[in-house]
């Protein structure tokens, strides 16, 4: 299942450059990536440990939440 984060999360994650657009990926990585994971809307990733204790990161998507309005 792929994971949703905050649009919030999301921009954090953007900006340290650990996350990004899929038009950021090459055409292979992103038919992969699309293949793997049914539930994935297919705009976003970002780099995830390959295991807990790891420093090797792997591409995994990402879904991104709508931004929260603010009550005025």
């Amino acid at each position: 299942m792929t994971d949703t984060v905050s649009h919030t999360e999301y921009t954090r994650l953007n900006y340290f450059g650990v996350a990004g657009p899929a038009t950021d990926l090459d055409e292979a990585t992103a038919h992969r990536l699309r293949h793997d994971n049914a539930d994935w809307k297919g705009r976003y990733w970002r780099y995830a440990p390959v295991t807990e204790d790891s420093d090797l990161l792997r591409i995994e998507p990402v879904n991104v939440a709508g931004r929260s309005k603010d009550p005025r």
